[in-house]
């Protein structure tokens, strides 16, 4: 049953409502199937010890423990010692229908280059350009009315967000997602030999990573085309894989769901 009050498209509206669905959807099938594909080299790529790595340029596969090469980051709501984080901070507000939902006013991410150790040594990674499967999460909730933790406010005066501050009397929660220190990682990605990378004992003679930096829009052509995968996840294969494939079910669900209410909708 129609609600009364409602205007359904017709004549033009209707197209118009129907390429944008099938756009929509199309979008939403083909990063599901980028995502599969992913999910598909990952699972199926021997696996590498850091050792192989030396003597096998192309994409490799490890897994092993994280150390820092320089300084270590300090993750922006939690202090923690990382290598690689991403943040969000989100406000929750009402909509038009009176509905609370959280908006996200501001996200980030920073990376360094670091080391993975494992039994047979260690090995560079220059995380510039990798696709993040992070699931390592940290979530600080601040109600209204009550001032963020020292290391929050302190993050938060480093930032330019044009009005935002910390006494706007809004309730917000700040995420943050890392690879920590000390702690199993899992690099899927492309090696080179690299002579410079060996300043001690056990480190070898290469480097996991990107020639040059890649942009966003790089990193989806790579990805859309099928070339060089480089992925970096908090934790083992198994646990990216699983993300890669949660990824995958949701957009095709995403999909199938645009599909149909446009449906739904039109009919």
């Amino acid at each position: 049953m129609i609600a009364v009050g409602v205007t359904l498209p017709t004549g033009l509206g209707q197209l118009a409502l129907l390429a944008g669905a099938l756009v929509g959807a199309l979008v939403a099938f083909g990063y599901g199937l980028t995502e599969l594909r992913t999910a598909y080299r990952m699972h199926t790529t021997a696996g590498h010890t850091v050792a192989d790595v030396a003597n096998y340029p192309g994409p490799v596969e490890i897994e092993g423990v994280v150390s820092a090469t320089t300084k270590a980051l300090a993750a922006p709501f939690t202090g923690t010692d990382c290598v690689v984080y991403e943040y969000t901070i989100e406000e929750l507000r009402r909509d038009k229908d009176g509905d609370r939902t959280w908006k996200t006013i501001d996200s980030g991410e920073k990376r360094v280059p670091f080391r993975v150790e494992d039994d047979t040594g260690s090995v560079l990674v220059e995380p510039a350009g990798a696709t993040l499967r992070l699931e390592h999460e940290r979530v600080v909730r601040s109600p209204v009315d009550e001032t963020p933790p020292a290391a929050i406010g302190d993050f938060l005066s480093t930032l330019e967000l044009g009005g935002f501050g910390i006494d706007l009397g809004r309730d917000r929660r700040y995420i943050e997602r890392r690879i920590d220190v000390g702690e199993p990682v899992y690099v899927f990605g492309p090696a080179r030999h690299d002579p410079t990378a060996s300043t001690a004992a056990g480190e070898v003679n290469a480097v996991i990573g990107h020639t040059q930096e890649r942009g966003v829009r790089e990193r989806l052509a790579d990805r859309l085309l099928g070339r060089t995968l480089f992925v970096l996840a908090d934790g083992s294969e198994t646990a990216a894989l699983s993300r890669t494939l949660k990824s995958a079910l949701v957009a095709g669900l995403l999909g199938v769901f645009v599909l149909v209410v446009t449906g739904v909708v039109l009919t």
